[in-house]
């Protein structure tokens, strides 16, 4: 009888040690899962913040961009205007042209 209580209590210890085990191997488990999820979540976090940046540079490379196309237009329509009136000068100054020729030529810069 002795032999069958030190069998059945050695069976018992056994299944509490592989119970305990398993308990300990789900606990790892769920703290292992939770981990993840929290980086999981840090990584959205981030990648959120970096769509933003994202955004935001796009923003200001448009109102940047616009920017200089305004003074490129601008400097290009100041340098037309340069240009027309140093003709015009040069036209009205010229010796070689008759007046009725300078008129033409002025009223065509025009």
């Amino acid at each position: 009888m002795e032999l069958i209580f030190c069998c059945v209590k050695e069976r018992d210890d056994l299944m509490v040690n592989i119970i305990k085990e398993d308990l300990d191997i789900e606990e790892a488990l769920n703290l292992r899962v939770k981990t993840l999820n929290d980086i999981i979540k840090e990584k959205d976090n981030e990648i959120s913040f970096l769509k933003s940046k994202i955004q935001d540079l796009k923003n200001m490379l448009d109102y940047w961009k616009d920017k200089f196309n305004k003074l490129i237009s601008f400097i290009c329509n100041f340098s037309l205007k340069i240009l027309e009136t140093f003709t015009a000068a040069f036209i009205i100054s010229s010796a070689y042209l008759s007046e009725s020729e300078k008129k033409k030529y002025i009223a065509y810069l025009h």
